[in-house]
């Protein structure tokens, strides 16, 4: 009897001592479930209960449309509006014309500006008895006038506006050339003379042709 009392009473001691021992442990701390954080954005409790799921749900829509609504008047003030990707308009082709430098304008326009167009040569037949041409200054203007062998053509080769180059008489035309050498209007006579009797010479016609030289 006595020696289940010891025993018992060494049990009882060994529980003492161990409850000691844990009692010395710091105690540890515990981490709070990542759950908590959200838990606390949400609002507090009303009359003891939490915000339902419908509740969360409509909260977290009105924040969404809140959002889109703000984003929408700053793209009506154009704060942030975007270009859309597949916009094909060239905004800085825009923006070039819009701020163009006046000095590249400039000098575009001193660019070499086409040759105006080098007047020619004019070449006139006389079958009316009066015919009219103009002629620029350094051009030449040849006559031609049908004949026959027996005709010859008798004119003036002195002008103001005019100077006598060259006549002949080839294929059936008495063929002759003037020079534009000064400005005016001049009108050259040919009278056509039958000499076929030398001692009888005749003016069978007379042809005129006006020439306005040009400056």
């Amino acid at each position: 009897m006595l020696r289940k009392k010891q025993f018992w009473m060494i049990g009882m001691s060994l529980c003492l001592f161990a409850g000691n021992v844990l009692a010395q442990q710091p105690v540890a701390q515990t981490e709070q479930p990542a759950a908590e954080s959200e838990e606390a954005k949400a609002p507090a409790p009303v009359d003891g209960f939490g915000e339902t799921y419908g509740e969360k749900v409509e909260r977290e829509q009105s924040a969404k449309k809140a959002q889109e609504a703000e984003t929408a008047k700053e793209e009506e003030n154009g704060i942030l509006a975007a270009v859309p990707a597949d916009n094909d308009i060239d905004y800085g082709a825009i923006a070039d014309v819009m701020f163009a430098n006046p000095s590249a304008a400039k000098a575009d326009n001193t660019q070499p500006q086409p040759a105006a167009p080098v007047s020619e040569n004019v070449f006139v037949t006389l079958s009316d008895p009066t015919t009219k041409a103009n002629l620029d200054l350094g051009r030449t203007i040849e006559i031609k006038i049908p004949t026959t062998a027996n005709l010859t053509w008798n004119f003036d080769k002195e002008y103001k506006a005019l100077d006598y180059v060259s006549d002949k008489t080839e294929n059936g035309y008495f063929q002759v050339v003037f020079r534009g050498k000064a400005a005016g209007d001049e009108t050259i006579y040919f009278d056509s003379l039958d000499m076929s009797d030398p001692l009888n010479v005749k003016v069978l016609e007379t042809k005129m042709m006006v020439v306005k030289v040009g400056e």
